[in-house]
C-alpha cells in the first residue's frame, strides 16, 4: 500500500511552512544532483477561501525544483481524516503528501498509511520549528507529521465600547469598579453580561459552537486551570 507524508494543523498562518515542506523534503534530491523534472506530487489539502492564498505559493515552488504539484482533493479536516482512513484502508492512495490535524495522526500509523519523517530533514532544519509544537507529532521515536501552522487564542475587545464614556459611566454605577479589560474569569463573565445588546447586534463575547472547534476551545481553558479530561488511569 502506498504510504504518505503527513503534514499537520500541530496546534497565525505561515504559508512558508507548507511549501517549506515541500521544499526541503526533496532537499536531499536536489543536493544530490538529482533532477525533479517529471515528478509530480499528488497532494490532499485542507480548501477553503482563506487557505487558497497558500496555494498561490505552489508556482515558485515547481520553479526551484522542477517538480510540479497536484492537488486531488480538498476538504475540511473531518472529510480528509474520513478519506485517508477509507483510503487507508480500500489501499487506494493515490496521493504523496496530505493535509490533516495532528489529534488525528496516531491512527494513521497503526493503519501504516504514513511513513517516519526524521530522515528528510536535518536537525538544523527541524530547528527552525518551535520544539514543543514539532514533539506534538512524534511518537515511538519517530517524527511523523510537520507542523504547517499554529493556533494562537487571544483576547480580542472593541476599544470604542470600552472606552465610551457613557458606557464606562453606566458600568461603574451598576457595579461600583471601573470597566476594563477583564483579567479574570469571574471579571470576563461580569463584562460580558452588561455588554451584551442584542437590540443592537452586540453579544458580550463569542466561542466556538460546535464540532472539534467548541471542544478545542473548552480544552484550552481546562489547562489553563490545570485541569485534564482524564486521568492518569484513563
Amino acid at each position: 500500500m502506498k504510504k504518505i507524508f503527513l503534514c499537520s494543523l500541530a496546534l497565525l498562518i505561515s504559508v512558508s511552512m507548507i511549501v517549506g515542506f515541500s521544499i526541503t523534503g526533496y532537499k536531499k534530491a536536489a543536493a544530490a544532483g538529482k533532477s525533479l523534472e517529471g515528478i509530480t506530487i499528488r497532494c490532499a489539502f485542507i480548501g477553503g477561501a482563506n487557505y487558497g492564498e497558500m496555494y498561490k505559493a505552489i508556482p515558485k515552488f515547481e520553479e526551484e525544483t522542477g517538480a510540479k504539484v497536484e492537488i486531488v482533493f480538498k476538504g475540511d479536516g473531518f472529510q480528509i481524516d474520513k478519506k485517508l482512513k477509507t483510503d487507508f484502508a480500500a489501499g487506494t492512495v493515490d496521493y504523496d503528501v496530505a493535509w490533516d490535524h495532528s489529534s488525528f495522526f496516531t491512527q494513521y500509523i497503526e493503519s501504516d498509511g504514513i511513513i517516519p519523517l526524521e530522515d528528510y530533514w536535518t536537525e538544523e532544519e527541524l530547528s527552525d520549528f518551535i520544539p514543543m509544537i514539532l514533539d506534538s507529532g512524534r511518537k515511538d521515536g519517530h517524527l511523523w507529521i510537520i507542523p504547517r501552522h499554529f493556533d494562537v487564542s487571544a483576547l480580542h475587545y472593541r476599544t470604542d465600547i470600552f472606552e465610551d464614556p457613557d458606557v464606562q459611566a453606566k458600568y461603574k454605577e451598576k457595579f461600583g469598579t471601573d470597566l476594563k479589560v477583564p483579567e479574570t474569569w469571574d471579571e470576563f463573565k461580569q463584562v460580558s453580561i452588561f455588554l451584551t445588546d442584542p437590540s443592537k447586534g452586540i453579544y458580550g463575547t463569542q466561542f466556538a459552537g460546535k464540532e472539534e472547534a467548541l471542544t478545542g476551545r473548552f480544552y484550552e481553558v481546562l489547562i489553563a486551570e490545570g485541569g485534564q479530561f482524564f486521568d492518569e488511569n484513563w
